[in-house]
């Protein structure tokens, strides 16, 4: 009341979270609401700034850091920031305190809210605490909720993640409908035919099965067959020692974060390797090194245990 008579100056930002929230009304309806606060309280809003599609997790949002940054320039000349509510700002408490809250006070910026009661006394700044916090837990239930529902959907067989290299992802129509009448696609996989990538790491997965080569040696490989991975350069050590731990090749989800490491069949997907050379594999890579299982072959009797003293490749043997 008693700044009734006195002007205040303020910037206005809006946020929604979604790309489907953009086109509808409800960036216009928080700036109509945070205009009718301005007139009702006498501030002018000076500046507009709004982020669209952007999660309000963290502060790395372009236009909130364009305004933190304008008020920085302006120190001394703008009194507060209005927000339809503080979760259009903010919904985690320890992420507003240290990357949005000081940079406001530093330039003596304080946070006004159309649906709070929030200012700079201890009352307000508690209520602005409340209000982080409420905002936060309901952020927190509803990631639980959605992780809750892909671990559902991952026991049933779907797959809930990008397509490893080699495979990709095949949409099936599940018969549901969302909300606004839209059919429901869900995931499994498929072999990836473009450039032969899917076959090429099926060789690879059944070649490392025969037990005689290390993983640096299946890269090596995998450079003469021109394997690329999706970052467009030619496949790591790293990327194959994943490839070959990757139960989607052998058609079971990868659910090790969702399930506790339970796997799962995959919905209408038999993989590209059999289950027990995948076993195989994983037999392998847990021994650190290769089989040396004699030979039954009268000809070549020393075969699989003769070892280069140079290179430590098995020597395989051959009529030449």
């Amino acid at each position: 009341a008693m700044y009734d008579d006195i002007r205040r100056v303020a910037f206005g930002y809006t946020r929604v979270s979604t790309e489907e929230q953009v086109d509808g009304a409800s960036l216009e309806n928080q700036r109509r609401f945070i205009q009718k606060y301005a007139d009702e309280h006498n501030i002018e809003i000076v500046g507009w700034y709004t982020d669209a599609g952007i999660s309000a997790k963290t502060a790395h949002r372009p236009q909130l850091q364009v305004m933190l940054e304008d008020l920085n320039k302006r120190k001394g000349e703008i009194d507060y920031v209005i927000v339809y509510n503080v979760s259009r700002i903010s919904r985690n408490l320890a992420s507003f305190s240290k990357d949005i809250g000081y940079r406001m006070a530093s330039c003596g910026v304080t946070l006004r809210s159309t649906q709070e009661v929030i200012d700079e006394t201890p009352t307000g700044r508690f209520m602005l605490n409340i209000a982080l916090s409420m905002h936060q837990l309901d952020n927190d239930i509803k990631s639980q909720t959605v992780k809750d529902n892909m671990s559902l959907l991952a026991k049933k067989g779907w797959w809930m993640t990008q397509a490893p290299l080699g495979l990709k992802l095949k949409h099936i129509k599940t018969g549901d409908r969302t909300n606004d009448g839209k059919v429901k696609y869900r995931n499994t996989l498929e072999i990836d035919e473009r450039d032969n990538i899917g076959e090429k790491i099926q060789f690879l997965l059944n070649r490392f099965s025969e037990g005689d080569l290390n993983i640096s040696q299946l890269v090596r490989i995998a450079h003469k067959m021109d394997v690329i991975a999706k970052n467009g350069k030619p496949i790591v050590l790293q990327t194959m020692d994943r490839i070959l731990k990757h139960p989607a090749y052998a058609g079971y989800s990868d659910s090790e974060a969702l399930l506790g490491g339970e796997l799962t069949k995959l919905f209408e997907f038999d993989g590209i390797i059999t289950l027990d050379t995948f076993n195989k594999n994983q037999r392998i890579l847990k021994s650190g090194k290769r089989d040396l299982i004699p030979s039954d072959n009268t000809l070549y009797p020393l075969r699989g245990l003769l070892i280069c003293p140079h290179c430590g490749v098995k020597i395989r043997a051959s009529a030449p």
